[in-house]
């Protein structure tokens, strides 16, 4: 839980940082260049994010850095410059442009379409986003989840945009991948439904209903664990969201007992998770 709040909460501080120098004005919004040199710093400094973007809320415009799947860094553009298609730069280690990188497609781009810049002005506040796929022509688009913040004129109130910090949510599995739990020991993350956010295994998190992306209830996972022990839950306390916090869960699976432990993981930004070890 310790290392989650490190993960997870270290970008609300980033957020609200970047949102105050927007505000007195530090960073200057008619300098997009400033906006994305900002972000650059930022996002080689935390290795846990994965980019940091700004929509604005006149245009739909959005400047963004992103980390690339090699750990280097690209720009990414969609204003009246690119047609406002979403356009990417490979990034020199100075900060400057060094190539432009092919967009995925010609669609066009529109920072306030987009879920996690409606998120942040439907909550007005610093709140997370529900997992969505990345803006990608790939088959099997990256599922990302966001924090993300609407900035506001000072004095005024208007709506400047909306600032969001990216992580791929496949990260979070990673983490919990780096962890020993005994000899044959799982670790998995629920939200209150019961709909998989990470496992230490390599079990997918979603499934396919045409176009669109459906998460994964623990208790139909591929993992025969992690669905025994979502059978358990559903046993004792019909749901994840009514188990109490550091609950103990014992149960025979295979023909050997098993030990489950249930620990709460929730926050001011609107997580409410439960981390379950087996």
């Amino acid at each position: 839980k310790d290392r989650l709040k490190d993960y997870l909460e270290t970008p609300a501080l980033l957020n609200q940082f970047n949102a105050d120098a927007i505000q007195f004005g530090e960073i200057d919004l008619q300098k997009p260049d400033s906006l994305s040199r900002q972000f650059l710093a930022e996002v080689r400094l935390l290795d846990k994010v994965d980019g940091i973007e700004f929509g604005f809320a006149s245009t739909g415009a959005v400047r963004s850095v992103m980390r690339l799947e090699n750990q280097s860094f690209a720009f990414a553009v969609a204003d009246a410059s690119t047609q406002f298609v979403k356009v990417y730069y490979a990034i020199d280690k100075g900060g400057g442009r060094i190539q432009r990188i092919r967009p995925y497609d010609n669609r066009k781009y529109d920072a306030r379409q987009r879920p996690w810049y409606q998120k942040a002005i439907a909550a007005g506040k610093l709140s997370w986003t529900k997992p969505f796929p990345k803006f990608s022509n790939k088959k099997q688009k990256p599922i990302q989840i966001s924090l993300v913040q609407p900035v506001y004129a000072k004095g005024s109130g208007q709506v400047l945009g909306v600032l969001a910090v990216q992580f791929l949510q496949a990260n979070i599995s990673k983490f919990l991948q780096t962890l020993k739990v005994g000899k044959s020991g799982q670790t998995f993350i629920v939200n209150r439904s019961g709909e998989l956010i990470a496992t230490s295994t390599n079990q997918p998190l979603f499934k396919a209903n045409g176009a669109e992306i459906l998460p994964i209830a623990a208790i139909d996972s591929q993992n025969v664990l992690i669905q025994a022990t979502a059978q358990q839950v559903q046993a004792q306390y019909k749901a994840f969201s009514q188990i109490p916090d550091d609950t103990l869960l014992q149960f025979k699976f295979q023909n050997t007992l098993q030990l489950a432990q249930v620990a709460h993981y929730n926050n001011t930004f609107g997580l409410d998770w439960r981390v379950i070890t087996v």
